[in-house]
């Protein structure tokens, strides 16, 4: 075993947190995952209006066109790699679409948890705390809300996503590239996390050339719906079409664009909004670049939950749904900083699932203004907190103080890059 050296000044004045109690953990376990499977059975039969309006149309498409065959049409506008789930589950259980559908989404719910199991051990060494938070998961009123509910597929790109979050900070950047292409291929939202790799090229942690497994990754699944018989021009246009789609600034997300007064002309603020966007995600990038201080997994992983939230909540034409990857992110912030960030997942709980209600339930539990406040709110937060990890207000000199490091290099290793609380010895990677 060994112990990191390479803490930052607020780490070293964080207390260690005190483990939980074995026997604490074990029933605050069962009970958890008791819990979440009940919950998940009994809303097995719901019927959300996107698997009326979509998902049956599509389950029946594939029926009379026989199974993979249908693969060949433009029966959908998702990308074909849940397509090829949706053929798979015809086969395995032709007569019970609802409940195999929602299976697939509850099986990736699972693979959510594992993963925040991993990314909070990065900077909690040891199962219980990180247990908690994989379980804590589980119980997400959006992640029950969007699978067992909506019958919706984002934990499959979400998982995905993390997956590669999980080997970028483990130095895996082939790897971690590919699992980030899997995700886009599934949804275009992955696009969220994409400044994250960026961030890592740029400082050199990652080569350039592993970028291009993710348009390869892309191209790659495409194939069994080619050899099928899709047009590859159809394929490709998938994701602009699904752009193209919605001229509202806002549809249900607690987004800056709730705060716009109800006559604007969504035309003129539209490509402003873009632009906006997307110069406030290239500050972020420029600022995670530039900074002499280490980007460890927990700074990496910050960022990229900043970057779930910031982005869709500054980009146009989001649907409430668009937050999901900063959902489950902001567990796992939490779960590292209990003392600083314990009450982010709250706030970003509130603000979707808000959203959720007018199209799930219909009616409003709330103005989705105020939910918008809040995920400003968040957004203000986890930049605060980001910048006061990479820019301290008094740097000290870096000899007496580990925490400040020299500049990234090409040999910089994110996977030694552990920061545990002091006295905390931490297990080999």
């Amino acid at each position: 075993m060994r112990r990191s050296t390479e803490a930052s000044t607020s780490e070293v004045n964080e207390e260690p947190y005190r483990p939980l109690p074995m026997p604490f953990v074990v029933v605050l376990g069962a009970v958890i995952a008791l819990l979440a499977i009940v919950v998940r059975v009994e809303l097995v039969d719901f019927q959300s209006r996107d698997f009326k309006n979509f998902l049956m149309p599509w389950w029946n498409f594939i029926t009379s066109h026989g199974g993979y065959r249908s693969l060949r049409h433009d029966f959908a506008d998702y990308n074909v790699p849940y397509l090829y789930i949706l053929v798979g589950l015809f086969y395995l259980a032709p007569h019970h679409p609802l409940a195999a559908i929602k299976a697939v989404s509850v099986g990736f719910d699972v693979a959510l948890a594992v993963l925040t199991y991993l990314l909070v051990a990065f900077r909690r060494p040891g199962y219980r705390l990180p247990a908690v938070a994989a379980l804590t998961v589980l119980l997400l009123p959006t992640v029950i809300m969007n699978g067992s509910i909506w019958a919706q597929c984002d934990s499959i790109f979400t998982a995905f996503a993390l997956a590669g979050l999980y080997f970028l900070v483990r130095r895996r950047p082939w790897l971690a590239c590919t699992l980030f292409g899997v995700a886009y291929a599934f949804k275009q939202q992955a696009l969220f996390l994409f400044p994250v790799l960026l961030v890592v090229a740029l400082r050199r942690e990652l080569p350039w050339r592993a970028l291009l497994a993710i348009p390869a990754v892309f191209l790659l699944l495409d194939v069994p719906a080619l050899i099928i018989g899709r047009p590859i021009g159809e394929l490709l246009g998938i994701y602009s079409s699904q752009a193209d789609g919605y001229q509202q600034l806002t549809l249900n997300a607690p987004s800056v664009y709730q705060l716009l007064p109800a006559n604007v002309e969504s035309n003129e603020i539209r490509s402003a909004g873009i632009l906006f966007a997307g110069a406030v995600v290239l500050l972020i990038v420029a600022a995670l670049a530039a900074t002499r201080q280490r980007l460890t997994p927990q700074r990496l992983i910050l960022a990229a939950t900043l970057f779930a939230v910031a982005v869709p909540f500054l980009l146009p034409s989001m649907h409430e749904r668009y937050f999901y990857v900063g959902d489950v992110l902001s567990v796992v912030v939490a779960f590292q900083s209990p003392r600083r960030l314990w009450f982010v997942p709250l706030l970003i709980q509130y603000a979707s699932a808000t959203s959720y209600v007018p199209f799930l339930f219909g009616g409003q539990p709330g103005p989705l203004q105020i939910a918008a406040l809040v995920m400003l709110a968040v957004v203000i937060v986890l930049a605060v907190q980001l910048a006061q990890e990479l820019y301290p207000a008094k740097p000290a000199d870096a000899s007496a103080q580990p925490g400040l490091l020299a500049p990234p290099s090409a040999t910089s290793d994110l996977s030694t890059q552990r920061t545990p609380d002091p006295k905390v010895e931490e297990l080999p990677a």
